[in-house]
């Protein structure tokens, strides 16, 4: 294994060699800030939009290890290049097959379970449609090899050339544009940049009466709610998504008894995010929706968070409590842990064993051996709480004893 010292510098490296080519393709490329999302606004990046990137700048972007990600700026700059973002692979694999013509021809940039497809154009490119959005002129998007603030690493599964589709307009792709029902997708922000939406969406932390008193959950429990329900969200359907926002809210044990109509300060800041939206008319159909559901779902939703939790426990260090001889594998699974222990103010989480296999790549019996085995230990690294039932559709309760939260 490489000295992780270095990871920087060949990360910052291959940025570089990808910034050279976009350059030959004649797209108008510029930088983030360092270790940000942020496009960089200096008097190196307006000499670049005045004259294009130079071999210099290049190297003072890229060439000294920083973290920064590629930026292109769409429209006539970059040879009249567009994009069209799906919100999930399933749609992306709809149209591509449907537009086999065009669809496989395109440079196609995968974000998670995002597909985003580049074309060129010179129709304004403005608007969504069901199951994602267009990107035109005047948009900036980070390209591949970028890292976006969720930690996940854009890539190529159709790399960019000289050959790139022109299309006069949207229908000519298959692309059918909506007229802005409040039913269909909408993502807030351009591509990268729906974290300030995110952060502004959560100001003042949640207060629900319950019949147990008070319910707070704190800012980072509301941004871990809502980055999981309604940030990457892969419904289309508007009662899919509410759906997905109970599901989530029942994944905290001191909301799942909560009254729904005292959710609504939530519901709004969901909205916010979820629709780029939070006017009344908005809010009170997702109350609305929410509350006739709430009683209906009770199966928290799990994987999502997971996949949250495992992208910030790898780069962390392992918890003090497990012996240093311990494998890799092992290592993992107790920071995967702790980290769905931290959203919460006394570190209890809800475990599936079958969805955490999934996430990690384990078998279940592995997960659930692991989950005995801690609780097991002495002194106990988890506590366990509540017993799961995988036949009444319970998922497990835990408590993190480890220490290190």
């Amino acid at each position: 294994m490489k000295d992780s010292k270095e990871a920087p510098i060949e990360q910052a490296a291959a940025r570089l060699k990808w910034a050279l080519e976009y350059r030959g393709l004649g797209w108008s490329i510029a930088a983030t800030r360092p270790g940000s999302n942020e496009p960089e606004h200096d008097a190196d990046s307006m000499e670049c939009q005045k004259n294009g990137l130079t071999d210099e700048i290049a190297e003072k972007w890229w060439g000294n290890g920083a973290d920064r990600g590629i930026v292109v700026t769409l429209g006539g700059a970059s040879d009249n290049l567009v994009a069209i973002s799906f919100q999930t692979a399933t749609d992306y694999n709809r149209w591509a097959q449907d537009n086999s013509d065009v669809g496989g021809r395109c440079p196609t940039m995968e974000l998670g379970n995002r597909r985003v497809v580049f074309l060129r154009s010179a129709d304004p490119w403005k608007g969504k449609f069901t199951g994602g959005r267009l990107h035109g002129p005047g948009q900036e998007i980070q390209l591949p090899p970028s890292r976006l603030h969720n930690g996940t690493v854009l890539w190529w599964s159709i790399e960019p050339n000289g050959q790139i589709p022109k299309i006069s307009s949207p229908a000519d792709a298959g692309i059918v544009v909506s007229t802005g029902s409040i039913s269909e997708v909408d993502e807030p922000g351009g591509m990268g940049g729906a974290s300030r939406v995110v952060l502004s969406a959560l100001q003042d932390p949640v207060k629900s009466k319950t019949l147990k008193g008070v319910v707070l959950l704190s800012a980072r429990e509301e941004k871990r709610l809502i980055e999981a329900t309604a940030y990457w969200c892969p419904k289309k359907f508007m009662w899919e998504r509410v759906g997905h926002l109970i599901r989530g809210a029942k994944a905290f044990p001191k909301l799942a008894a909560a009254n729904p109509r005292d959710l609504r300060p939530l519901t709004a800041k969901w909205c916010a995010v979820a629709f780029g939206r939070d006017d009344q008319d908005v809010v009170d159909f997702v109350q609305d929706e929410l509350e006739k559901s709430w009683g209906k779902m009770n199966v928290p939703l799990i994987t999502e968070f997971m996949e949250i939790d495992l992208r910030n426990a790898r780069p962390k260090s392992t918890p003090a409590c497990i012996p240093t001889d311990r494998g890799p594998a092992y290592k993992l699974f107790a920071r995967f842990c702790r980290e769905m222990a931290s959203w919460s103010g006394d570190g209890t989480f809800v475990m599936s064993s079958v969805k955490a296999a999934g996430v990690l790549g384990y078998s279940q019996e592995l997960v659930s051996t692991r989950l005995r085995r801690f609780c097991a230990a002495d002194p106990p690294i988890l506590e366990l709480i509540e017993k799961g039932n995988f036949y009444a559709y319970k998922v497990g309760h835990y408590r993190w004893a480890g220490g290190d939260r």
